[in-house]
């Protein structure tokens, strides 16, 4: 190691910030950019191998250096890219429309999912958005739900009726949704 290089580089404490915030690793900011300007010239290449978090690529990259970075998660080969070229708004909205119109069990993805939690209040018997549903296991079938409903103004639980019995048996056995 170069005697110039302080193995020691204080850091400041970061929260590794959103989307995906709690798949990522906390790291101390600073801290690869001062060895990589201690240890490396401008312009030259950095290479990172199985970091854990996206600070070295990124740090590198704003140090001045050029990084070739291999990540085993792709989570964090995800944050990589938005930190050194992060996405327009636009562009972020534009994918999601894209994502939402793609076709899934002959109808867009939105509506498909969105079909997949709708629920009738136990309550009000109102068109809702499910929140969970408790599984008998021995019966093969739900028995209670919570449902998000818009008329009553908050969640209600109570019984499943027919509609979310049948639901429930379109699904293959440990297929359903989560």
């Amino acid at each position: 190691m170069d005697a110039g290089v302080n193995p020691l580089v204080p850091g400041t404490p970061r929260t590794p910030p959103l989307p995906l915030v709690r798949y990522q690793s906390s790291h101390l900011t600073g801290v690869y950019q001062a060895f990589v300007e201690a240890a490396t010239q401008a312009g030259e290449v950095v290479l990172v191998i199985g970091a854990s978090t996206s600070a070295p690529a990124v740090e590198a990259v704003r140090a001045g250096r050029r990084a070739l970075a291999l990540y085993r998660n792709p989570i964090e080969l995800l944050r990589a890219q938005m930190g050194l070229a992060p996405p327009t708004v636009d562009a972020v909205q534009t994918a999601l429309t894209q994502l939402g119109d793609l076709s899934k069990a002959g109808r867009p993805l939105m509506a498909h999912l969105n079909g997949l939690y709708t629920s009738r209040c136990p309550e009000c018997n109102a068109a809702g958005v499910a929140q969970w549903f408790a599984w008998d296991r021995d019966a093969g079938k739900p028995y209670a739900k919570r449902v998000d409903c818009r008329r009553c103004g908050t969640a209600q639980e109570g019984p499943v009726d027919d509609q979310d019995v049948a639901a429930a048996g379109s699904f293959p056995p440990r297929g359903g949704p989560a």
